[in-house]
């Protein structure tokens, strides 16, 4: 176990295989540009959803701010690692479901090429190491949830976000803010996941680049990149 101190804010994790990622978070040279995001646009009454959660760096940060948090991990293995840290870090207001958010409520075959899963490169359409979790609409979610507030969704799902954001009607009725890692060399139909991503983008009065400048879709989601949607600056 080790602690992990960042922006005086601090988490007690297993570092076991994935100690170079906590080091780096600690150092602020692990995605710096998502914890400026965060002291910006979190509040206390903030309603958090994190789509993608891998071993836990950003809803452990996101629930020393927040008083309601929510996470989604479909990987079995982030998942189970994900947990741990929760628990050796006394988060008790984060809760997180060995479940994916897709297009539709029911089941989704993922697969990884890793040769372990576990490692954040897990996907849809990825024909190796493949496994079926639940799935559910983020719609879907709220209303179970009862969830009632401003709210903040981080999403990085590889690839996935071409499906997740075509629950327009979600985006339309809640207004969340949204901070999107795009992922445009694994979308499954690159075309329509672009004009899916922009129509959720003309939703709301601001398209930021991850580094908080005014951006496109297309600039902002080239390769690997990370786009914020807002009404409030």
């Amino acid at each position: 176990m080790k602690t992990i101190s960042y922006n005086k804010r601090e988490f007690l994790v297993d570092e076991t295989g994935f100690g170079s990622y906590w080091l780096d978070m600690e150092k602020g040279i692990w995605e710096p540009w998502t914890f400026v995001i965060f002291e910006r646009f979190l509040r206390k009454d903030t309603i958090y959803i994190d789509l993608g959660l891998w071993i836990g760096m950003t809803i452990l940060y996101a629930a020393k701010i927040c008083d309601q948090c929510y996470g989604f991990e479909p990987d079995p293995v982030a998942y189970k690692t994900v947990c741990k840290n929760m628990a050796t870090s006394g988060i008790k207001n984060a809760h997180i479901f060995n479940e994916a958010v897709f297009n539709y409520d029911g089941m989704l075959t993922l697969g990884c090429d890793s040769p372990h899963l576990g490692n954040a490169i897990t996907r849809v359409g990825e024909s190796h190491n493949t496994f079926q979790v639940p799935c559910c609409r983020l719609e879907t979610f709220s209303a179970r949830e009862g969830l009632n507030g401003p709210m903040f969704i981080k999403i990085d799902v590889e690839g996935a976000e071409e499906y997740i954001l075509k629950d327009i009607e979600f985006f339309q009725k809640r207004k969340p803010i949204v901070y999107l890692s795009t992922h445009e060399s694994w979308f499954i139909n690159p075309v329509e996941a672009m004009a899916t991503i922009k129509r959720v983008s003309m939703l709301y009065k601001h398209c930021l680049h991850q580094s908080l400048w005014v951006t496109t879709v297309e600039d902002g989601a080239r390769g690997f990149g990370g786009l914020l949607f807002t009404d409030n600056l």
